[in-house]
Order: C-alpha cells, then sequence, then structure tokens
C-alpha cells in the first residue's frame, strides 16, 4: 500500500489524494472487494500520449475495507487512464506484457486459456476476475481529492447437481456429459468483447463428483455472460447412446428464472452482477422397450436459484 505524509501549509506538500478500489457492482450492492479479492493490478497510462506510464502490483490477505491507495508525489501533474485489473493470472489468462513509455492501452487483450482451441478443459477453476477503469483523472496539488474505480466481475461460477427422480436409481458422472457452450473469452482494455457473437467456447466441468445421496455434482466456469444474440448454453448428453437430454438456452432461462424482486433490473444488469448459479436437474431413466434391461435418461425437471421448470413430454425447448 503507498502511503503520503498529511498536507500542510508550511512545507507545502500536495494535500493527500485517494485512490478507491470497489467491487459493490453484485447482487448485494456492498463492497466486497476485501473479501473476495487478493491481488489487484493498476495501469496508469498518460491521457495525452496513450503511452504506459507506470504499472503497480497490490496484494492483500486480505485487503482492509474500504480499500485506497494514498497517492504518492511523482503520480501528481499526469493527466491518466487507469485500467485496473483483479484478478489477472497467468494460469488462467492469456494477456500482454506492458513496457512502460511503449505500450499503450490498445496493447492490452485478455483471452481466457483454451481460447484458441475453443475448449476450457481445467484441473481447477478459474481464477476469479475483476475489471474497472478510470478515464482522464489528475491528481491535484491542492485540496484532498478522492477518486474511484469500481470494479466488475468477468467470472461465472455453475454448481450443478443431477438427480434421479427415483430415489431407487442413482445417475452417476459417467453416465453424463455436462458442458457450457459460451461465447466471449476475449476482451480488449475497456473489457469489452472482441470474439464473433457465433464463435462458442466449451467449458468442461473442473469438478465432477458421485454423491451417493443425490447423484452427480458438477462445477463449472464461464466468462461474462452476455444477452447480445451470443451463444450460451447448457448441453447435458446421455454418455451411453449420445443424445442431448438438455439442451437450453442459458440466457432463455435465466432471464425467466430470476427472481421477482429483480425483475425490474435490466437483464444484462442482472447478468453483470450475479455471479454465482445454483442448477438442480431432475431425471428419470427410460427402459428401451426392445431392450428392458437397457434404458436412456430424460429430462424432466430443471430448478435455477429457486425457480423451477417442468418439462412436457420429452420434448425441450431450445
Amino acid at each position: 500500500m503507498i502511503f503520503l505524509s498529511s498536507c500542510t501549509k508550511e512545507d507545502l506538500e500536495p494535500c493527500a489524494n485517494y485512490l478507491y478500489i470497489k467491487y459493490d457492482h453484485n447482487m448485494e450492492f456492498v463492497d466486497q472487494f476485501h473479501v473476495q479479492v487478493s491481488s489487484l493490478r493498476l495501469f496508469l497510462f498518460d491521457a495525452e500520449t496513450g503511452l504506459l506510464v507506470r504499472e503497480v502490483h497490490e496484494t492483500g490477505n486480505p485487503f482492509p475495507e474500504d480499500y485506497r491507495i494514498e497517492i504518492p508525489p511523482e503520480w501528481f501533474d499526469t493527466r491518466y487512464d487507469i485500467m485496473a485489473w483483479a484478478g489477472l493470472d497467468a494460469d488462467s489468462y492469456d494477456f500482454p506484457t506492458l513496457t512502460p513509455g511503449v505500450s499503450t492501452l490498445s496493447d492490452f487483450q485478455l483471452k481466457v486459456k483454451g481460447y484458441e482451441e475453443q475448449l476450457v478443459d481445467r484441473r481447477s477453476a478459474l481464477e476469479p476476475l475483476w475489471h474497472g477503469k478510470l478515464t482522464d483523472v489528475t491528481f491535484a496539488w491542492t485540496g484532498e481529492e478522492r477518486h474511484t474505480i469500481s470494479l466488475r466481475k468477468n467470472t461465472r461460477k455453475f454448481r450443478m447437481v443431477v438427480q434421479c427422480m427415483d430415489e431407487n436409481i442413482l445417475v452417476k458422472n459417467d453416465d453424463l456429459d455436462i458442458r457450457i457452450l459460451s461465447s466471449g473469452g476475449w476482451y480488449d482494455n475497456d473489457n469489452q468483447v472482441l470474439d464473433p457473437k457465433e464463435r462458442a467456447i466449451t467449458y468442461l466441468p473442473y469438478f465432477t463428483q458421485d454423491d451417493p445421496e443425490v447423484g452427480v455434482i458438477a462445477e463449472m466456469n464461464t466468462m461474462r455472460l452476455q444477452n447480445e444474440g451470443r451463444v450460451n448454453r447448457l448441453l447435458v448428453t446421455d454418455r451411453q447412446n449420445g443424445k442431448a437430454l438438455l439442451d437450453i438456452s442459458l440466457m432463455k432461462y435465466l432471464n425467466a428464472l430470476r427472481l421477482l424482486e429483480y425483475e425490474n433490473m435490466p437483464f444484462q444488469e442482472y447478468l453483470d452482477r450475479e455471479d454465482d448459479y445454483h442448477i438442480l436437474l431432475f431425471v428419470q431413466r427410460v427402459k428401451e422397450p426392445a431392450r428392458p434391461e437397457e434404458g436412456h435418461w430424460l429430462a424432466v425437471q430443471i430448478m435455477i436459484n429457486d425457480w423451477v421448470i417442468r418439462f412436457q413430454d420429452i420434448g425441450i425447448d431450445p
């Protein structure tokens, strides 16, 4: 953390300037920066030349509440554009190394690991990632000032449970293939998605478990979910016959199944604030008429964050 002595008239030192970092763009509407974030990188660009001036790397275990950086004198007398990334981890994301005096904002782009192969298949969860930006800011010599960078979270987590309606039959991980197809794994310095809408990345579970009480448990990540005609689908396939027992639009159901208290919130804002989804899928085992000893799985009901949709007959509306 960076400190600066208090402003005094006698020694003509600059008055304290503070840069606050917050993460309150969430469903709780409270700052959770100190709760969730453990690393922060700030990139300060000269707003006139566009060149990188300095990079600052801060870590906290944890960060203090109402976290702020007190601006040192060497940061004064320059007009900045400041880019912030929290959780910027080389094991989860591809991003360039920037050089002071050479690199510009446009030189920074970020991709999720596996973007080029269109497959994110990991043994652990993606490092939680946040972005924020503050443009055209100058730290003043006179008068105490505070500036705030508000972060938005880029990673999403899905925890899914698949359970058979017949408690005497236990569905297992080997029975099913679970994945999410989502478009949006390549970002610019302003956190805008760069990849084409129709280009989907497949996210496989980083965690699966056969639970003897309920059935299959799986956790998956995605990056930001966007509702601008992009691909966002949940796909569950019967491994035995290769047929999809569930193939649904996440956007359609996440919109329909959000709680009543959020119905007036713009849908994209809801997607940007909500980062954690719980899905419970109920299935049935259907016997094959020609081979009674064999059968296939059939999706019956899905629950997402406490709301329920029951599928009629065997058709599933995509």
